[in-house]
């Protein structure tokens, strides 16, 4: 997660950024620019490419079963982890979170772009190749920024570059 101070827009007409991630593990990755969203899902949410990062294995609840620290690896120290490198663990399906929140769960899987000074309650999907390209740059650009994982590109179809 990424935060800015709102306190240089108080009062202010303008923006701190250019757009936001947001979205559900295992399933879509979103961006929005405040006019459009783009909900980007991987060609086959099942067979997908998929890694929990983490500097603690542990779930919310558990610690990481043997089955899932057997494909453990040690990633690259990203950004926020101050230098320290983390556990890539794959999700498997026996994972907790494949089932409760990742593939096994999801009830959605198909990519759409909505305008939402339109359709703000995103109810009727927009074709628009010109915008979703615009939207699939924001994405990439924001995905970069944050420290995605190369797979995180792959799984849903863009190139890191």
């Amino acid at each position: 997660m990424q935060g800015h101070s709102l306190l240089p827009l108080l009062g202010a007409d303008r923006s701190l950024r250019r757009g936001a991630l947001f979205g559900y593990f295992g399933g879509a990755i979103n961006v929005t620019d405040g006019r459009y969203t783009y909900h980007r899902f991987p060609p086959d949410p099942r067979s997908q490419e998929l890694y929990q990062y983490t500097l603690m294995p542990t779930h919310i609840w558990e610690p990481f079963t043997p089955e899932e620290l057997a494909g453990a690896s040690l990633a690259r120290p990203m950004s926020f982890t101050k230098g320290a490198p983390v556990l890539k663990i794959p999700v498997i399906e026996r994972s907790p979170m494949f089932d409760n929140y990742g593939p096994g769960a999801l009830l959605e899987n198909e990519t759409r772009l909505y305008d939402l000074a339109d359709d703000p309650g995103q109810n009727t999907p927009l074709c628009s190749p010109e915008i979703e390209e615009a939207m699939t740059r924001l994405m990439r650009d924001l995905m970069r920024t944050s420290d995605a994982p190369r797979e995180a590109f792959a799984r849903i179809g863009i190139e890191a570059q």
